[in-house]
């Protein structure tokens, strides 16, 4: 995952600077978030905007996942989410989505925010394959909030 995002990025090179350190970009500036997410919409991406402060249970985080997407109802689990949600979101061209709070998630639903991270990254990678931008930036309001590294993928193994 990318180091606090520095608005510099966007200004030399944009969303090419932010997906070549990974798909999954934190900041913990509002001030610099609304930078960025203006940039991101002069670029023509489209923005879905989420505030996970309010995420108690999984009802409350699949319910705005689901209300804000435009999903159709997935049954509420992550794999049906990420079925649903590539197959819905594949005519997009330019997506951001970000996460206002994810530190307070992360802290009352570990599993399920990693899990999130882990989609997240997933889908920045196919559409990087498909000629598609798919980025994710989160917030957190405690600077020393940290992840550890996510989207790790398994070493492909050849028949032989």
């Amino acid at each position: 995952m990318n180091k606090d995002l520095d608005y510099e990025i966007l200004r030399r090179g944009g969303d090419y600077e932010i997906l070549r350190r990974g798909g999954v970009t934190k900041c913990c500036n509002l001030e610099k978030v609304e930078q960025y997410l203006s940039w991101f919409q002069q670029a023509n991406f489209t923005i879905y905007k989420f505030n996970a402060y309010k995420w108690y249970i999984d009802k409350d985080y699949y319910g705005d996942f689901q209300h804000i997407f435009g999903l159709p109802n997935y049954g509420n689990n992550w794999d049906a989410f990420d079925d649903v949600f590539t197959c819905d979101f594949a005519k997009d061209k330019k997506i951001l989505v970000y996460i206002e709070n994810f530190n307070h998630w992360h802290k009352r639903c570990f599993r399920d925010a990693q899990i999130f991270l882990d989609i997240m990254s997933e889908q920045s990678f196919l559409g990087l394959l498909h000629n598609k931008k798919f980025v994710t930036l989160i917030h957190s309001d405690n600077p020393k909030f940290r992840l550890e590294k996510i989207g790790a993928k398994n070493v492909y193994e050849l028949i032989e």
